[in-house]
């Protein structure tokens, strides 16, 4: 049952990480489930969104993908350093795993 409500949740939006709770009175504006984290509310992502569905997914694996993308993200940088941003990543991922690619962002 959790599976599937972390599922859920993460395809919503955002799944609460409660690791990173602070101590003390919260900011104005601030809630628990920032649902705008890996999606909008329009069909449309940003590559900061897309790199952290890629990452989710590699956490979640709910459909297999070819390669772990945390360990793609170790060669990307290993191959590039880290001058490149998250949106050079995605571009160098859709170019690399098509196949990947697609079954997520299709």
């Amino acid at each position: 049952m959790e599976g599937i409500t972390r599922l859920a949740l993460t395809l919503v939006g955002d799944y609460p990480d409660h690791r990173t709770k602070k101590s003390g009175r919260k900011k104005e504006g601030h809630y628990h489930y920032n649902l705008n984290f890996h999606r909008a509310d329009r069909w449309e992502q940003t590559p900061e969104q897309r790199f952290r569905t890629v990452m989710a997914w590699g956490v979640i694996g709910y459909q297999p993908l070819s390669a772990k993308p945390r360990d793609l993200l170790d060669l990307f940088r290993r191959q590039f350093g880290f001058k490149p941003d998250h949106a050079d990543f995605i571009e160098w991922y859709r170019a690399n795993f098509p196949q990947d690619y697609s079954a997520l962002f299709r």
